[in-house]
């Protein structure tokens, strides 16, 4: 009967989590410990978790980007670039995304996107503050040094 009850809620506008019965704090408790797992480098445990998260709450771009970034780190860059595309269509300034984006890029080989993605992340931190900003500044000289050595007269 339970599921019946969830189902009529959904139908009703409820969002998915609530219809669950899933609090706020429930799912900021899943994020945390998601998030430890990635310090944790349990990257597989992580993955279950984030992609629970998006089920729960597919509007939410930060569990997106997390999916996203969880799935670059486990060197799954083809599976990780629509979904940090899609995080970043819900949110264009997420650093981490584009930066997790460019990175899957250079390892598929699709340099000129992961530029793309470098330039505005680095337009974006005009104050130089931003750590990711930083990542992208160190990616963008790993390139050039690349390439400077692979066709060292120009």
């Amino acid at each position: 009967m339970r599921h019946l009850g969830c189902l009529k809620a959904i139908a009703h506008g409820v969002p998915f989590a609530q219809a669950l019965g899933f609090s706020e704090a429930d799912v900021q408790k899943i994020a945390g410990l998601a998030a430890g797992l990635c310090q944790a480098g349990r990257w597989e445990s992580a993955l279950k978790l984030w992609a629970g998260l998006v089920s729960l709450q597919p509007e939410r771009a930060e569990f997106w980007s997390a999916l996203g970034s969880t799935l670059t780190r486990m060197g799954r860059h083809e599976e990780a670039i629509p979904v940090l595309t899609f995080a970043l269509r819900m949110d264009p300034t997420d650093t981490a995304a584009l930066v997790n984006r460019a990175e899957c890029y250079i390892a598929t080989a699709q340099v000129e996107a992961a530029v793309a993605d470098l330039e505005q992340v680095i337009r974006q931190d005009m104050t130089e503050t931003d750590p990711v900003a930083d990542r992208a500044r160190q990616l963008v000289y790993a390139l050039y040094e690349f390439f400077r050595r692979v066709h060292p007269s120009g």
